[in-house]
């Protein structure tokens, strides 16, 4: 077994926070215009978080990896065709054996030289994983043959692998806690990147293990994991996952609830706790699309006196209700 999977993460960067919260050896770098034309060059802070989050999402998945991060986008996730080329490139001289792009081109270009270097570095071994432009059907790099495509959803499966179109896999995409670019945990999920990026973080796990794996084996291995779907199949509302509000299968003792919905009207700084019982934490009615679930982890630590161990395992899921966090307090705490 190998000690380290070389990885290669083409986004935002990553900051200097969340490297130091990671054991992991991660090298960053940026490109840049230094007037004569392009240049891979030491840095690569993360203005935006989508790199870190990637990154994180990854390390989440397979901890024994080597990160290669080159920042291509500028913080409000902007570039140019020329960026992602030169990034790629450079990857032609480098050990790595996966390469991640949680990205996809949004407009139209003259992608002939980008489908070169793809089938360049598909022909030294190296694996390619692409996100699906969120929203889209088909984008590209992700539609190249050479590249592994994948789109989140959340769907009650682990992984479908599609038997038609140009879209390999759809993973399932729930949104778990994962470092930004401040090193503060925020949700991240139930989307192409964070799909993309699960799948990136699962190979790495496959060639950890061993490390002969070809991309043909990767792919084997990958349908083994997967529900076969056709495109026409691929019906999210009767195979959508849905959170569950109240566990009916759990006792909950009324004081422990009582205690922490006394918690929750402190958070929220709401009067009435029934509303608690009745809506989702990030209904509009309560905390709304911006909640900071967090925070509420980490006060919920300090009330009730633990640790999580790894924030990286907290789940939007986890924070649907009163009772889902009655239920991982339980778990927590051994109740």
């Amino acid at each position: 077994m190998s000690n380290m999977v070389p990885i290669a993460v083409i986004d935002s960067g990553i900051s200097l926070e969340v490297m130091n919260d990671m054991k992991c050896n991660i090298q960053r770098y940026k490109i840049m215009d230094n007037g004569d034309g392009l240049a891979l060059v030491p840095g690569g802070d993360d203005a935006n978080g989508h790199g870190s989050m990637c990154i994180s999402t990854i390390y989440k998945e397979c901890p024994q990896v080597e990160i290669l991060s080159i920042r291509i986008f500028d913080s409000e996730l902007d570039t140019s065709i020329r960026y992602l080329e030169y990034a790629l490139e450079c990857l032609l001289y480098r050990d790595v054996k996966v390469i991640n792009l949680s990205l996809a081109l949004t407009q139209k270009v003259d992608t002939a030289d980008l489908l070169k270097i793809c089938r360049e570095l598909e022909k030294q071994g190296k694996i390619i994983i692409a996100a699906v432009e969120n929203g889209e059907k088909s984008s590209q790099p992700s539609n190249y043959k050479g590249v592994i495509g994948v789109q989140g959803e959340l769907i009650r499966d682990n992984i479908w692998e599609l038997r038609l179109g140009n879209l390999d896999f759809i993973k399932q995409s729930i949104p778990f806690l994962h470092t930004d670019q401040h090193n503060y945990y925020k949700m991240f999920g139930e989307c192409n990147s964070s799909a993309a990026a699960m799948v990136t973080g699962i190979v790495a796990k496959m060639l950890l293990e061993r490390p002969e794996l070809k991309k043909k084996d990767i792919i084997r291995e990958l349908k083994v994991m997967s529900i076969k779907k056709f495109n026409f199949e691929k019906k999210f509302s009767s195979n959508r996952l849905h959170p569950v509000f109240r566990d009916e299968s759990i006792q909950y003792d009324k004081e422990k609830l009582k205690q922490i919905e006394n918690i929750l009207m402190k958070f929220f700084d709401k009067q009435d706790g029934s509303l608690f019982y009745t809506y989702a934490l990030f209904s509009s009615r309560i905390g709304g699309r911006e909640m900071d679930y967090f925070g509420l982890i980490k006060k919920l630590e300090t009330e009730f006196k633990f640790k999580i161990a790894d924030y990286r395992t907290i789940s939007k899921y986890d924070c649907v209700s009163i009772y889902s966090l009655y239920k991982l307090l339980m778990e927590e705490l051994a109740w």
